[in-house]
């Protein structure tokens, strides 16, 4: 499931909720933030159990930065409240390698 964050209070309740979560924090006017966002969905779409839950930052900025988020895309993976692990720019191929962001690696 892939659901925009409006707030630090939803942004929270998510990251805390027991269930793996991964967040895409990108900028509507970039292509490749555009690009990487639509395979993302696909990735999240056919990838993920179904405990996890994949969210889009869009107009959060303050959450995205407290995430360390300075590249966009920027793609962190949390698991109960913990950054798990943390991919930045577009590459699907690092999205789905590194540990944390997979459904396998996540659950």
């Amino acid at each position: 499931m892939v659901h925009d964050i409006t707030t630090l209070e939803e942004f929270t309740e998510l990251i805390n909720n027991g269930k793996p979560v991964i967040i895409n924090c990108y900028v509507s006017w970039s292509g490749p933030c555009r690009i990487s966002s639509q395979m993302f969905e696909t990735l999240v779409s056919k990838s993920l159990e179904s405990n996890a839950t994949a969210s889009i930052l869009r107009k959060t900025p303050d959450i995205a930065g407290g995430m360390g988020a300075q590249v966009m895309p920027t793609f962190v993976a949390y698991k109960d409240g913990a950054k798990i692990g943390k991919v930045t720019g577009p590459s699907m191929a690092s999205l789905q390698q590194r540990p944390g962001a997979s459904a396998g690696r996540l659950a």
